[in-house]
Parts: structure tokens; sequence; C-alpha cells
């Protein structure tokens, strides 16, 4: 082949070549040789190209580059791998026609599994090796004219099961059976595509309201402990309005039940600016308030995590929620707000302004 020939090649006399030359050209040669063979890839290549992702996404692999690339990822692993092509060709085989993913076990609720315990295979070395490249599968795929998010362990439970599948529409990231599942990796964020806010408008609107209580009360009480304050009215421990602001106006003389009745509100409408169609009894469960105006934020943390759960589930319509940590390999399967509470651990409440709207959650 002409486009090798110039490792063979030499530029003048023998003399005058660099000694280092040969040994580099002799690495050039060994590392073409250690590729894989085209033919080997293209049967590869066509039996995954088998594989339904669910979504209609076969005839988009067609056209769109960017999912086309997901199953080019899984044939170039494949043919990678450690094996004969003859168990490789029966590992393709195998993902397309059984899968080695047990989803019974998957589906067991309330309990965090490795992965490697869900996996059922004749070809244990050939899946050990492609884990982690299909684990690590993310970001914002094509689907026809449009570009989805697709977070870590989507793509990966997807690829190994031929129950489960990429959801087309709504009613979470994977239809498993015919139900909804949703996916998120650790670190991810509780939050769906509809029925959310943010709080940008709502801190500015609260400011405001407390700005007037404020004055309203000093101009009776010029003397009250409240004039010249400044709070912080966020929705966390670390804000100031909720374990500041009752105690000190109550102290200039304002009635507490009064107080109480003020912060309550405004406390609703901060949840509700995340949340927008929470309901009373919902914001009800999560506004400790004490006679004084202050919020206890360790009696919120359970309160709070279920209502991120149970809204989420209701507005998205999923099933339950199958939680991966893409770096420990662990998979947690939830199905209410109990078993959230209980097994997921919470990185932040989510009120945050702008994009870190959404309780963020830590995974086991």
């Amino acid at each position: 082949m002409r486009a090798f020939e110039f490792l063979i090649e030499r530029s003048g006399a023998a003399a005058n070549v660099d000694p280092n030359v040969p040994k580099t050209q002799q690495a050039i040669t060994d590392k073409v040789q250690d590729i894989f063979d085209i033919d080997e890839l293209n049967k590869i290549y066509s039996y995954v190209r088998k594989m339904d992702l669910g979504g209609g996404f076969d005839e988009v692999f067609a056209k769109d580059v960017d999912l086309k690339q997901i199953q080019s990822i899984l044939s170039k692993a494949i043919i990678d791998s450690q094996g004969t092509f003859e168990e490789k060709m029966g590992f393709a085989k195998e993902l397309v026609t059984i899968g080695c993913i047990d989803v019974d076990k998957l589906l067991t609720p309330g309990v965090t599994q490795n992965i490697t315990d869900l996996v059922i295979t004749d070809y244990p070395q050939i899946y050990s090796s492609i884990a982690s490249t299909l684990m690590n599968i993310a970001g914002a795929f094509k689907s026809g004219t449009t570009k989805t998010n697709r977070g870590k362990g989507e793509f990966f439970l997807s690829i190994l099961s031929p129950e489960i599948t990429l959801s087309k529409a709504g009613h979470g990231d994977l239809t498993i059976r015919g139900q909804g599942f949703e996916v998120k990796d650790n670190l991810a964020r509780i939050k769906g595509r509809k029925g959310y806010g943010t709080t940008d408008q709502v801190r500015v609107d609260v400011s405001k309201q407390v700005d007037n209580y404020i004055k309203r009360i000093v101009k009776k009480n010029p003397e009250s402990p409240l004039a010249g304050q400044t709070f912080t009215v966020g929705v966390g421990a670390k804000q100031t309005l909720w374990k500041d602001f009752g105690p000190l106006a109550i102290q200039s003389g304002e009635n507490p039940n009064d107080v109480v009745k003020f912060l309550k509100a405004l406390w609703a409408q901060s949840i509700r600016g995340l949340f927008l169609n929470a309901t009373n009894a919902q914001i009800a469960s999560v506004t400790p308030i004490d006679g004084q105006g202050v919020i206890d934020f360790k009696a919120l943390h359970s309160p709070m995590k279920a209502l991120a759960f149970d809204y989420y589930k209701a507005v998205d319509g999923f099933a339950g929620a199958i939680f991966v940590n893409s770096a420990k390999m662990t998979i947690t399967y939830v199905e209410n707000a109990e078993q959230f509470i209980q097994l997921i651990g919470v990185k932040a409440y989510g009120f945050d302004p702008g994009a870190q709207n959404g309780m963020q959650v830590s995974t086991p």
C-alpha cells in the first residue's frame, strides 16, 4: 500500500539517517497493525444498529451524526475489547436480542446496588471493558430537528437491554416495559420540564415587601431594632430573614401572630417561585415556623425532600427515578418520597437564582 511505503523509505545515504528513524518507523508499523479490522467493525456496527433505542431513533441514526455517533462508540468499544471476533459478535447479538441487564433486579425499589450485580452476560470480559465508556456517554443529542439533553446512565441502560428504550417525549428519560422512568446521576437536579419557575423575581418582590414592612415599623417606632437592618431573602439556613427578622419585629412591639403570618406568606411565595403549582398542603408541610417567626431548617430537610420528589414525579408523570452514581457504578431505584428521603442525599435545596434551580442530589 503506497500510503505506508514511507515506513521503509530512506532519504539519502544510510549513514546520514538519524538512528531514531527506524525505531519511530517500527513503532508506527506496530500501531497500525494494532488498529481494529475495518471489516470486523462494519460487521459489529451493522448488528448494533438493529438496537432499538426508542423514539424512532433508528431512522434518526441514518441522518443525524450526533445519535449515529453513539452506535459508532458502542461498535468501536466492542471491537477494541479483549476477546475473539466470535465472542465480540456474540456479545453484540446478546445486546440486541436478550440484553445483559436484569430489569427485575434493576427495578427493585429502595436499595442501592452495584451495577455489576445487575449484569448477566456470557461475555463478562467484554462487558467490563466497555462499561465505563457507555456510562459516560452524555450531552445534547439530536432527535430529528431538536436536541435533547441526555445524562449519564441513560444510554448505558438503553444499550444494555432491549426492554429499556430512550423515551421519545415526556414521562421520564427511559421507557421500561411501557412505563417512564427518570435517570439522575450524582449532583444532578430534581427539576422537570414543566411546572417550575425561577426565584429571581420572587427574591426582588419579597425584599420589597420586607423593606416596606420595616419602613412602616420604623415610622411608628424610630428606636425599633429593625431600623437600618437589611435581610437576605433566599431559601436556606443562611438567609437572615428566616432567623432574625421575626424576633426583631416582635421586639419592636409587633403582634407575634401578625409577624408569623407575614413571614409565612413570604415563605409560601418563595417556595412557589420554584414549585409553581405547589398545593397549600405541600406549602404547609415545609413551613416549620415557630412563634417567633424563626424557621427550623433541620426540621425542614425531610419535608423539603418529599416536596421536591413528589412534585417532580407528579408533574412529569414518571413511575420512579433511577439514581446513578457513574463514578462508583452504583444504581438506586426510588419509587416514592420515603425512599428518596432515606437513600438519596441533598447537596442543595435549589432555590438559587438563574440556572441553579432545582434540588441537587447526592447519590450513593
